[in-house]
């Protein structure tokens, strides 16, 4: 074909070739295609209102913290708990989350002074990044924690020998012993009990020569009770 001006002076229009994308049937029907593949996107990959559950988040009895030990008090007993946190949201976000991503923690905010207290627990993301997702405790929500000022107390250890049987024609010259003194490390509502600490030695027959001795230590109160410690810690139970 010759590209050769016309008579009139001006080149020939070219004619346009048809595409495929002309016909308007074929354009909706690429629409719906398109739609279709955005929806499976959206619903196999992203999958909102998907929910998940993570077992066995521990509670974490650290958390925030100050909010009781500011006015004296410490933890002198917690129940060792977990917990399951239910997730909802879009799957893409919650499928990669673990417990790591998480801190349960009990609500401070009530505690004011010593005693056993029944907490709910609170649950808070550690990623600020983390938006669009739902968290919250599946089950049980609350914890037994007790709490009181923590002291410590040394106390003199007192030898008894009452109990020891000396056979005839020997005496008790004396006693040594191993460590004089014993530090309890607890709360003040068990250490204010506590008046005296001995070492009641016995031993299996009579005595004829010098022994040596282990010892448990045992504590009273003013009155000549014996006291059990709950949650009071020892030094050392022996000598």
């Amino acid at each position: 074909m010759s590209n050769e001006p016309n008579k009139s002076g001006t080149k020939p229009a070219i004619q346009h070739s048809k595409s495929i994308l002309d016909d308007r049937r074929i354009r909706l029907l690429l629409a719906v295609v398109g739609a279709i593949v955005a929806w499976m996107v959206v619903t196999i990959v992203v999958q909102p209102g998907t929910t998940k559950t993570i077992a066995n988040v521990p509670v974490d009895f650290t958390y925030d913290s100050a909010a009781y030990t500011s006015r004296g008090l410490s933890i002198v007993n917690a129940e060792e708990k977990t917990v399951n946190l239910k997730l909802s949201g879009d799957g893409y976000t919650i499928g990669s989350l673990s417990a790591n991503d998480f801190v349960v923690y009990p609500d401070w905010s009530s505690v004011r002074d010593s005693g056993e207290k029944s907490l709910r627990l609170q649950v808070r993301s550690q990623s600020t990044l983390l938006t669009g997702v739902s968290v919250s405790i599946d089950g049980d929500n609350t914890v037994d924690v007790v709490f009181d000022v923590v002291e410590e107390k040394t106390l003199p250890i007192q030898v008894t020998t009452n109990y020891l049987k000396i056979a005839d024609g020997y005496i008790l010259y004396g006693t040594d012993i191993s460590k004089e003194t014993v530090t309890l490390s607890g709360p003040s509502t068990e250490l204010s009990q506590v008046e005296t600490c001995t070492a009641e030695v016995t031993y299996n027959g009579e005595l004829t020569s010098p022994v040596t001795l282990d010892t448990s230590l045992r504590f009273y109160t003013r009155s000549g009770r014996e006291v059990e410690f709950e949650y009071t810690t020892l030094e050392t139970d022996s000598v």
